[in-house]
């Protein structure tokens, strides 16, 4: 009768077979690119395929960033450089590079979005630690719509949250914030859309925002506009108002 039961020696015997064969593979793969038998010549990428929502970035620039890199062939292309090569571009967040038989990289983009301005030349593209990014690029200043934020060096992060933050309670009063700033002394200041500076100082920054918006519809009503409103009162505030001359003047 024949032996039906699995073999121990057997088993391994197929085990090595294929752990031979792998290693095979991967020597023969090895000799292929030192003769070049599957490099750029004889396997060119002819496509640079490129995809995703660009308002900042052209395709143009993309392919120039990758081409170097492809010209080492479909097989010999090192993906991982590719990608890096893209991401080095000014507004690219993310880049994404697969091959696509039998010719072509696809190359999938996703962009910074500018949230915010900062200081000077900075602009913002979201919280750090939701991928967003600080920006430094040449005519960034031409991007109209975007907040102000000022703060000291390496605070752009705590800014941006403390302006969503703030926004996000204004915004349910119908303000709106134009610009944002933190002095070296931890103290902030908010210029509203309407003209109005804001005055909050270093301690209980929610509280006396909060007092603000309770307060704001009276200001409203009020026959001379204010122009500056100081909250870092326990129980109260001060309030500067336009100097009727000069409004007049300012219409006029």
């Amino acid at each position: 009768m024949a032996d039906t039961q699995p073999s121990p020696n057997r088993l391994i015997s197929v085990t090595t077979w294929a752990t031979v064969t792998a290693l095979g593979l991967v020597v023969l793969l090895a000799v292929w690119l030192k003769m070049g038998l599957i490099g750029g010549d004889r396997w060119a990428i002819e496509w640079l395929e490129v995809s995703g929502p660009l308002q900042r970035t052209s395709a143009s620039q993309v392919r120039a960033a990758a081409a170097p890199y492809a010209s080492q062939g479909y097989f010999a292309t090192d993906l991982g450089q590719v990608r890096e090569a893209v991401e080095h571009l000014p507004w690219v967040a993310q880049a994404r590079v697969t091959r696509a038989w039998p010719d072509t990289l696809m190359i999938e983009i996703r962009e910074h979005q500018p949230l915010a301005r900062w200081n000077q030349t900075g602009v913002l593209s979201g919280l750090e630690a939701q991928g967003g990014a600080l920006l430094t690029i040449d005519g960034s200043e031409d991007i109209q719509g975007l907040v102000r934020l000022y703060g000291p060096a390496n605070q752009h992060d705590l800014v941006l949250q403390a302006w969503l933050s703030m926004q996000s309670e204004l915004a349910s009063a119908g303000l709106h914030i134009e610009a944002l700033a933190l002095d070296e002394r931890g103290s902030w200041t908010v210029t509203l859309s309407n003209g109005i500076e804001l005055l909050l100082g270093r301690e209980n920054r929610d509280q006396r925002l909060a007092r603000f918006i309770g307060i704001h519809e009276y200001l409203r009503t009020q026959p001379q506009r204010a122009e500056r409103v100081d909250m870092r009162y326990a129980n109260g505030m001060a309030v500067e108002w336009v100097d009727a001359n000069r409004e007049q003047g300012r219409r006029g």
